[in-house]
């Protein structure tokens, strides 16, 4: 008996070594909150994607996100659809060149309709072109969307900054434009690095469109080293140049110009929309209280006369 206890005893964990090794392997891979996810640009346009996915990542850790996977480079489309229809996901922020149908990263093709996200999205921000289209919309569910019918990286650099309603310090590892470079290149040249595409200009336009292109780079950089306020001047200054660039022929203009008002209608640097002051409404208490005041003397000043003459009476 003693033998065949001291036998079971040697040979249990054989037995647990043999048990483990044909159960399935469970995948320790963690769960992603916040998906972001970067295509490819021109050389000066990828640091203004790179700055844009870098205070969406400040942003979100400020606000309590803790798993961020950031798809970048060498990234495999099935892992990103992997991740994006992941049961944990709460945020997604991409960056990227596309159309109404999907987008493009590194080489691959992600189709609205490849997106299946099983939950409700805290916050979905889609910095790609026609993404307002209603597949984008219906791919990513949540209440606090933003798509863009055509993308002007600077508009949501911006937006990312002065919109998002963040808290805490700014945190990214930013990059800055060279202005001195920009001052060197063409109309066309200097504008395809906000919009990363190649425009044809009408010569009437193409100076104002190049004083816009590098007031929004000095906006930019203004925003990066922490003035804000300048940022603001310097995209409201590009408005009236695209402006003039509109009224000289160049129709591109308005889309850009559309994107930047929306950033400067908000009345703080924590997003939210101008609303129109009720003026009435505000002095209705003061006319009120004057009403009640100018009726009281009235009343009074008739009631001391009447007594008056009540008292000379005979």
């Amino acid at each position: 008996m003693k033998k065949k206890i001291i036998s079971i005893i040697l040979l249990s964990p054989v037995l647990v070594l043999a048990m483990f090794s044909v159960l399935p392997i469970v995948s320790t891979t963690p769960d992603h909150e916040c998906v972001l996810i970067q295509g490819e640009f021109n050389v000066l346009g990828q640091k203004v994607s790179d700055n844009i996915i870098e205070e969406a990542k400040s942003d979100l850790k400020s606000l309590g996100y803790t798993d961020l996977v950031i798809f970048r480079e060498y990234c495999q489309k099935d892992q990103i659809l992997k991740a994006l229809n992941d049961t944990h996901l709460k945020v997604v922020v991409a960056n990227a060149h596309g159309d109404a149908d999907g987008f493009a990263v590194r080489g691959h093709f992600i189709d609205y309709r490849e997106i299946h996200i099983p939950v409700w999205l805290d916050h979905a921000f889609l910095y790609i072109c026609k993404s307002n289209s209603p597949q984008a919309s219906k791919a990513f569910p949540t209440s606090d969307f933003k798509g863009y019918g055509y993308t002007n990286q600077w508009a949501c650099f911006y937006w990312q900054w002065l919109g998002f309603p963040s808290e805490g310090p700014h945190t990214g590892n930013y990059s800055e434009i060279d202005i001195t470079f920009m001052e060197g290149l063409t109309a066309e040249e200097a504008i395809a690095i906000p919009t990363t595409e190649a425009f044809s200009i009408p010569e009437a336009a193409k100076s104002v469109v190049k004083e816009a292109a590098i007031e929004l780079a000095k906006g930019h950089n203004a925003l990066i080293q922490g003035y804000e306020n300048e940022a603001r001047n310097r995209a409201r200054n590009a408005i009236d140049l695209l402006n003039q660039a509109y009224e000289n022929g160049w129709t591109m203009a308005q889309e850009i110009i559309n994107q930047l008002a929306s950033i400067l209608s908000s009345s703080s640097g924590v997003g939210g929309i101008v609303v129109p002051v009720d003026k009435f409404g505000l002095l209705a208490p003061y006319i009120g209280l004057a009403s009640t005041i100018t009726i009281g003397a009235v009343a009074t000043a008739i009631y001391v006369k009447r007594v008056k003459r009540r008292r000379e009476k005979p």
